[in-house]
């Protein structure tokens, strides 16, 4: 198996993961009992405008790969980062620069910021895909003001962008090895056959899904289960870290995210003010194309679909 999104590396500036080598080892140790056999070191950059130096990166991968392999842990480590999307990002992934990318890529692993705006994130993508980078995201519907605007900002671009938008509400997400041999000349092809979702769509679809209706209805949910739903989705907590919160277990955690999913879905079966507040979106836009056309008939049509709405 392969883990995409790690912080393993001990004492990289401004990340939130591992404080020392043993605690790196550690961690490692845990990762190959689970059966990963490849492991991408992705330390926190440009958050909050804290960069390591891609050199810092290589060379602290190259150290914990030494001693994993003197400590006899069957596992590979690659380079990569956690970038922080913003405007600073055009300045670190220049064209023909693969620094900070996944193992010398083209893919890219990104994380909003709390600033983050759909129209923002659209034209940073525009950017990234001119400069032939392919982006890959870390939980991009935890930040509730981009749940629909994510949903708009994948689908226009090309497959190759836009269906490999994969979001990491857990720890890791991991894929079985038998489908991908990584070294560090092919590790381009990382993910390229795992973008759909195994319920159709996305697993990005999925999790906006699921914020929407916490959104609409989680008001109709137990304070409990409200603020489970609210740690894992906008909060991008992991199930060990709500079980600590909530003083439940890990399964406890799974288990009431459950139920708690099939409770919104039912409100939503019984209400559908999603498929509704959907609806009224797509007759916006349609009158909106309408109004860019400019002419009398079309202006006309467009001036019936919103007085439709407003009754």
């Amino acid at each position: 198996m392969v883990d995409l999104h790690s912080h393993i590396l001990p004492n990289i500036e401004a990340d939130d993961g591992s404080r020392s080598l043993d605690m790196s080892l550690d961690m490692l140790k845990m990762a190959a009992y689970a059966g990963t056999t490849d492991i991408f070191a992705t330390p926190h950059v440009n958050r909050q405008g804290v960069i390591a130096p891609w050199p810092t990166i290589i060379e602290h991968v190259k150290r914990l790969q030494q001693a994993a392999d003197q400590s006899a842990i069957p596992i590979r480590i690659h380079t990569g980062a956690e970038v922080a999307l913003d405007y600073s990002v055009l300045q670190l992934i220049t064209a023909g620069n693969r620094a900070y990318c996944l193992s010398g890529s083209a893919y890219i692993l990104v994380e909003l910021t709390g600033q983050s705006q759909p129209d923002q994130v659209e034209a940073l993508l525009y950017e990234l895909m001119l400069r032939e980078i392919a982006v890959r995201w870390v939980s991009p519907a935890c930040r509730t003001g981009m749940r629909y605007g994510m949903a708009r900002i994948t689908r226009p671009l090309p497959r190759h962008l836009s269906s490999g938008c994969i979001d990491y509400t857990g720890p890791s997400f991991y894929i079985p090895d038998k489908y991908i041999y990584l070294t560090e000349r092919n590790a381009s092809c990382i993910l390229s056959q795992y973008a759909d979702y195994e319920g159709g769509g996305t697993m990005l679809d999925d999790v906006i899904r699921k914020g929407r209706l916490l959104d609409i209805y989680g008001s109709l949910l137990t304070e409990r289960q409200r603020r489970c739903m609210e740690l894992y989705f906008d909060m991008d907590w992991s199930l060990s870290e709500i079980g600590e919160e909530l003083e439940i277990s890990r399964q406890g955690v799974y288990d009431m995210l459950s139920r708690a999913s099939k409770s919104l879905e039912s409100y939503e079966q019984r209400l559908r003010l999603l498929a509704r507040s959907d609806a009224v979106r797509s007759q916006l836009d349609h009158a909106g194309r309408l109004l860019e056309q400019g002419g009398p008939a079309q202006i006309e049509q467009a001036k019936k679909i919103i007085q439709e709405i407003e009754i």
